[in-house]
């Protein structure tokens, strides 16, 4: 095991390095043990925190193609991703290669000239209710 440490004010982090190829649950186990088990620690001091980091690498690369549309491939390839993060020893999977979602907003013409609305007005309505939030990394 390699133990690496890093003090700065107000903070201190230690990162354990496992050996490769020994249990990750058996270690981080033990590592929190350890942790929670220290007394001693002045009342203002927080919680400790331990969090497992992963390593990921490369194994595999799945090419799926078939008569589907582009929408029909990205569900499927939805399903897989599903089916492969069901295996515990799978840390990571990403989806590549199709291009973002869009919404299609089709209004009548007759709808905009009752209301006296102008593309700008609705392009303008949209913007100003749009959420961008990051959902995280397929």
């Amino acid at each position: 095991m390699e133990v690496r440490c890093d003090a700065r004010e107000n903070i201190a982090i230690t990162t354990a390095k496992m050996v490769e190829g020994t249990d990750m649950e058996y270690f981080f186990n033990d590592v929190k043990s350890q942790v929670e088990a220290i007394t001693g620690l002045p009342d203002k001091v927080e919680k400790s925190t331990i969090t497992k980091l992963e390593r990921t690498a490369t194994v595999a690369s799945i090419a799926i193609t078939g008569p589907l549309s582009p929408r029909g491939l990205k569900a499927y390839a939805e399903g897989v991703k599903a089916r492969l993060k069901q295996d515990r020893r799978i840390a990571q999977v990403r989806i590549q290669g199709f291009s973002e979602q869009s919404l299609l907003i089709e209004l009548p013409g007759a709808i905009l000239q009752r209301y006296r609305l102008s593309l700008s007005d609705i392009h303008n309505a949209i913007e100003r209710q749009s959420l961008d939030l990051p959902a995280g990394v397929l």
